[in-house]
């Protein structure tokens, strides 16, 4: 059966099975002190418009792409959850930087002010989740380094533990229009 396996086709998809198993393995399963799984999105899709294409959202402020979250509880954003979400970031971000808010848990005071300049440079995917039984965009902010992660950030989910303020995360609450769980990546 296991030589079935790899003489019909389907080597590739058992190849990527054992990898995601062995990957998943090898890492913690959250994020500390978040419950915000790091592997959830790992396998996220394109959610794609009615003509096949791209979802990708564009504006003169941001650029982005809506990711189908493959897990149970995930939905898919629309561009008025996305339009309510970069509305407020800039403002939201601006005031934890004002009050000292969360620094030394998940980020510290100069990678805050380093987001804040160069906000309108990040890529966004952004993911619909069910979170505690709350509807949960959330969105990974991604500074394409390289021709790998250019040709990947509208594909797949990015899934960067280190790399300091090139990357962050931050939840919104769609219902309460709240954002929580701002988490900016550390230096390896």
């Amino acid at each position: 059966m296991f030589v079935n396996l790899l003489t019909d086709g389907s080597y590739f998809t058992f190849t990527l099975i054992l990898s995601l198993v062995i990957l998943a393995g090898c890492s913690d399963n959250e994020r500390k002190g978040t419950g915000y799984p790091i592997s959830s999105p790992a396998l996220s899709t394109i959610k794609n418009d009615q003509n096949g294409g791209l979802k990708i959202i564009k504006t003169d402020q941001y650029e982005g792409v809506i990711l189908e979250d493959s897990e149970p509880g995930g939905w898919i954003p629309d561009e008025n959850n996305i339009d309510d979400f970069e509305s407020e970031l800039e403002k939201y971000l601006k005031k934890l930087e004002k009050n000292n808010l969360g620094v030394g848990t998940t980020y510290n005071k100069s990678s805050l002010s380093f987001v804040i300049k160069n906000i309108k440079s990040y890529k966004r995917q952004y993911v619909g989740k069910t979170i505690d039984g709350k509807k949960v965009l959330h969105c990974n902010f991604i500074t394409l380094l390289d021709d790998n992660m250019r040709d990947r950030w509208c594909k797949e989910y990015i899934l960067i533990l280190d790399g300091g303020p090139n990357f962050f995360t931050v939840n919104y609450d769609v219902t309460n229009k709240e954002y929580y769980e701002l988490w900016i990546n550390g230096l390896g």
